[in-house]
């Protein structure tokens, strides 16, 4: 039954953290304790040639908007009680950061199925 403070209604904007989220955002607080720094970090991906940085933006944004927890940000009622997803605020934190850095290939890179960089051309000859 429904309480009369909308019990209910703060149900669906909240989602419980699970053990594993529980024991990171644990970890993490430690580490930014101990040593400055977050355990999150950033995910590097090497891609190859014709790689479409502007329909992969799309693709993830498009994600994240079907997925708000991706974005919820975690919080405590009051600072008190168990943390939570607060999905009603996920459409406020920023989504996830794409950026696409241009590299050259490492040198004897073209001898595992890639291209070689102009500079490694250039020593060739």
């Amino acid at each position: 039954m429904p309480s009369s403070r909308g019990g209910d209604a703060r149900e669906a904007r909240v989602l419980p953290l699970t053990g594993a989220d529980c024991f990171l955002r644990a970890f993490d607080a430690e580490t930014r304790r101990w040593n400055g720094a977050s355990h999150l970090s950033q995910l590097v991906l090497r891609l190859g040639p014709g790689f479409d940085a502007e329909a992969f933006a799309a693709t993830l944004a498009e994600v994240v908007r079907a997925n708000p927890i991706l974005r919820a940000p975690i919080r405590r009622r009051w600072g008190l009680g168990a943390p939570v997803y607060r999905l009603d605020r996920a459409h406020t934190a920023a989504p996830p950061a794409l950026a696409l850095h241009r590299a050259e290939a490492p040198p004897g890179a073209a001898g595992r199925g890639q291209r070689p960089s102009p500079a490694e051309e250039e020593r060739r000859t």
